[in-house]
């Protein structure tokens, strides 16, 4: 299954997860994460947790624990809130180390829902296409 961790400014992640749960009922694999009060180094820390992600390896302790680049498994689709803010740059500096992370930026619920109804059918990267249309098709002028 293809996880899903939405890490945005304040509470509206856990509640586009809330909203989520009402229409779709409670979904596994997805997470919420704040950056409130956080420094980006904090936030990449906390992803980092919440990915299971080890050490860098070009860092101290990636070098004694022979971390390697990038880690094997689904795809992990981060979603934030704002392309170029604190969450978006923690993702960024996250990827770099592993290549499973997709990062899907300007988060609303038509996106979620169309993660959630998608994921075991299709493969990440039709996922990511398909995510990234309900999320522009959810915003207009009816």
């Amino acid at each position: 299954m293809i996880r899903a961790v939405l890490l945005t400014h304040g509470m509206l992640g856990t509640e586009l997860v809330r909203a989520a749960g009402k229409i779709y009922g409670t979904p596994d694999g997805v997470s919420a994460l704040t950056n409130e009060g956080m420094s980006i180094e904090s936030l990449v820390a906390k992803l980092r947790e919440e990915l299971g992600v080890g050490a860098e390896p070009d860092s101290d302790e990636g070098r004694r624990s022979g971390a390697e680049p990038g880690v094997a498994g689904e795809p992990v689709f981060l979603f934030v809130d704002l392309i170029g803010g604190s969450c978006c740059h923690a993702g960024l500096a996250l990827r770099e180390f592993d290549p499973r992370i997709r990062i899907v930026g300007g988060v609303n619920l038509p996106m979620l829902l169309e993660f959630l109804h998608h994921r075991d059918r299709v493969g990440p990267e039709e996922l990511l296409e398909r995510v990234v249309s309900r999320g522009r098709d959810g915003v207009r002028v009816p």
